[in-house]
């Protein structure tokens, strides 16, 4: 059984949508009981009339009447088979936003459209929002771009802007953030006489924490520069003083520090859970690896380990992220993988820190992708021509937990 002329009267009438049909002349002939709730005209108040007088604005109701002759000759006209989203005036004279779908059908040679509206009010008014919350979005966005951009110089700032040099020690670091902030950190600092304090540490996390835990740790090493605190004291004071401040919300900090006393012959040095540092004397290249917890995680001692050294030596610190990188097709390359190259450099005799991340992405098979930050320390000590090298230090000596390996 098929739906009659009645039957589909009263589906149209039934539709919640509004429904108008009109003629090649854009007389209403249709107008269904949703179209006299969204519109307020009645029925008999819309049939016969032009729909353009009834609903348009006077700039679209010119338009709309232009092109009703050649709708009345052809059917076509550019709304047709078309879904747009127009405004519409009510009988009391208010603007309604709706959606406007267009059919046209022909019957007995006379051309027929009718339409389909939905009152798309609190669509607008929700996408509007929405537009408006993108904007503030990416306005706060952009501030926070500048931010960061302000902080990372700044950050910058506080690193050696040059190599620390005399005639005999050389010092010179690199440092490649992974986004605008970062938590790596470098550092020399002289002490009393000829020594030189090295620092590297690596806070956890990225982004404007991390770069703000890492301010805290440059501070107090520059703070202490001028005390004559031993080194153990120094790094205990600092671990409870990170534990205070940031150890609740699950910060910490790895770190590498050495004292180096070239005219005594030796070097001081606590490495509180930081990557191994390489050390080269002569043939021998050995590890420099943790002696003591990462700090800001427990209140424990952090004694010092002394490393004594002859007359030409070379130390090379440096973060995780040149190990922890991804290879393509491989995962990451791996501290052995990442050891073995630093041997070799160093063995070359011409190690140059700065070229440090091209040569581990030469050395990868593969694509490399640094995600992490990538900071390097160098130094080098070379004693004067003709000097029988520093004297050996030979009193107090400490038991080291150096891994001493021949490659």
């Amino acid at each position: 059984m098929y739906a009659g002329k009645k039957e589909i009267q009263s589906m149209a009438r039934a539709s919640l949508d509004p429904l108008i049909m009109i003629n090649g002349q854009g007389v209403i002939n249709f107008w269904n009981p949703s179209a006299e709730r969204l519109f307020g005209y009645q029925e008999n108040q819309a049939l016969g009339v032009c729909i353009h007088t009834l609903l348009a604005g006077p700039e679209d109701r010119k338009k709309a009447v232009e092109m009703m002759p050649k709708f009345a000759r052809t059917g076509k006209s550019p709304i047709v088979n078309n879904v747009r989203e127009i405004q519409a005036r009510c009988k009391n004279g208010s603007l309604v936003d709706v959606e406007l779908s267009v059919a046209a059908f022909e019957v007995n040679g006379q051309w027929y459209a009718v339409g389909v509206l939905r009152d798309i009010t609190e669509r607008i008014k929700n996408r509007e929002a929405l537009q408006l919350a993108r904007r503030k979005v990416e306005e706060a966005n952009r501030q926070l771009i500048m931010e960061l951009l302000s902080l990372s110089e700044l950050q910058q700032s506080m690193l050696p802007d040059k190599p620390y040099a005399t005639p005999y020690l050389f010092a010179r670091g690199i440092y490649q953030p992974s986004g605008l902030a970062a938590g790596d950190y470098f550092d020399y600092i002289p002490l009393a006489g000829s020594g030189l304090r090295c620092i590297i540490a690596d806070v956890s996390g990225h982004g404007a924490r991390a770069a703000f835990i890492m301010s805290m740790v440059r501070t107090f090493f520059h703070f202490a520069a001028n005390q004559n605190t031993p080194l153990s004291d120094l790094i205990e004071a600092l671990n409870r003083q990170l534990m205070k401040k940031v150890g609740k919300q699950g910060d910490f900090v790895t770190l590498l520090v050495t004292d180096i006393y070239p005219e005594n012959g030796y070097i001081e040095y606590i490495n509180a859970g930081h990557c191994p540092a390489f050390f080269k004397e002569g043939e021998k290249i050995t590890e420099i690896t943790a002696t003591s917890p990462l700090l800001g995680v427990v209140d424990t001692d952090f004694p010092h380990k002394r490393l004594e050294c002859r007359s030409k030596w070379e130390l090379l610190m440096y973060t995780d992220g040149f190990y922890e990188c991804r290879i393509q097709g491989r995962g990451i390359f791996g501290y052995d993988s990442f050891k073995n190259l630093c041997v070799t450099l160093l063995s070359r005799g011409t190690f140059q820190v700065d070229q440090l991340p091209g040569e581990v992405a030469g050395c990868a098979e593969g694509i490399v992708g640094f995600d992490d930050d990538l900071t390097a320390l160098h130094v080098v000590f070379q004693a004067p021509s003709g000097a029988s090298g520093p004297a050996i230090h030979t009193s107090e000596k400490i038991n080291s937990t150096i891994r001493e390996n021949t490659f």
